[in-house]
């Protein structure tokens, strides 16, 4: 799969994530690191979006999958047209999506 499209939402979230790292843990080549880990296993994961667990979130009519990258989660969908579209990136211990 060719097709990817991230959200303004997961956008938000990653500028957060980096902010958080960068400047409260005053630590942005480790910002760095984890944003380079984060493209790449998203880059990867475009290539084969569905082989991967579904997961099933309450009142969506669509099955949401998950990228581990670190202490965070990026959850994204694949719509029907097979665009695999990146919603959010959370931290992990935080799942709750709606």
């Amino acid at each position: 799969m060719d097709k990817l499209f991230i959200t303004a939402q997961f956008f938000d979230d990653l500028g957060g994530i980096m902010d958080y790292i960068t400047i409260e843990l005053g630590n942005p080549d480790a910002a760095r690191r984890f944003y380079e880990t984060l493209r790449a296993a998203i880059i990867k994961r475009a290539e084969y979006p569905t082989a991967f667990e579904k997961r099933v979130i309450p009142n969506s009519d669509e099955p949401y999958y998950r990228i581990y990258v670190g202490n965070y989660t990026a959850w994204y969908v694949v719509r029907p047209d097979e665009v695999m579209e990146v919603r959010r990136l959370l931290f992990s211990g935080a799942q709750q999506l709606i």
